[in-house]
């Protein structure tokens, strides 16, 4: 999945902060109907490009992961507790 990530030194007190965030993109076919956003799941080809080893536009990989690049499974319902 594709993310971003920073570290960066806290004015106050001087520790490394950390953020992350993992990026969405419109869902696909088989998300749809769960959610209207996904995951962007990039192909390992993609991944170069997406890491800056590469020349070239990143933004032009946000877009919905083909139908099955993620497995769509029902949750079962939670027995309750006796």
């Amino acid at each position: 999945m594709a993310a971003l990530w920073e570290a960066y030194k806290a004015p106050a007190g001087g520790g490394v902060v950390r953020t992350y965030c993992i990026i969405t993109v419109p869902a696909n076919a088989q998300v749809g109907p769960i959610h209207d956003r996904m995951p962007l799941v990039l192909e390992a080809e993609d991944w170069p490009l997406w890491l800056g080893e590469e020349p070239g536009e990143p933004a032009t990989l946000l877009r919905p992961g083909v139908d099955d690049v993620l497995l769509v499974d029902p949750v079962r319902a939670r027995r309750s507790a006796r």
